[in-house]
């Protein structure tokens, strides 16, 4: 079964299984099946949507928002900026390997969205010293989560030994 045909057999069901389900099948036929070897890049379709929701996570917290308001549909100034810093640093970080990848996290955002956002970021990076310095803090925080984790990930690998 191609791809097209995946995609219309899982359209065919969508309301038939959970809204995360879906989206995580859907993820998992749209991205490739090889792993980049980068330093914490894996494209298995879980560890992708693990990765996504850790820094989604980070970022809900340092804007003070509810879990999941990010990812909704939402124009409000503030939720808006955490858009745009969430979906910038899933793409500078290699988490999903498309545009469409990322789209598919967000509801009723398409590749183009997050090609505007993308933009934005770097105008905003550029002109407003608010949004710098929020975009550079959570930068920071996401740098100790992965640390943190490349240490966990370590300790295991120490801890299994060979037969």
């Amino acid at each position: 079964m191609g791809t097209r045909a995946t995609l219309k057999a899982l359209q065919k069901y969508r309301n038939k299984i959970p809204k995360e389900v879906y989206r995580n099948l859907r993820m998992a036929v749209l991205e490739a099946d090889y792993a980049y070897e980068g330093p914490f890049y894996n494209h298995n379709p879980i560890t992708c949507v693990a990765s996504f929701k850790a820094i989604d996570k980070i970022v809900t917290r340092y804007f003070g928002f509810e879990d999941g308001v990010i990812i909704k549909r939402g124009r409000k100034g503030p939720i808006v900026d955490a858009k745009t810093i969430l979906i910038y640093e899933t793409w500078q970080r290699g988490i999903f390997q498309s545009l469409y990848g990322i789209a598919e996290m967000f509801e009723g955002f398409s590749h183009v969205a997050i090609i505007y956002h993308l933009s934005r970021y770097k105008a905003f990076i550029e002109n407003d010293k608010r949004f710098r310095a929020d975009a550079i803090k959570i930068t920071q925080l996401i740098n100790k989560h992965y640390e943190k984790v490349a240490k966990k990930e370590q300790l295991v690998q120490d801890n299994n030994f060979e037969d």
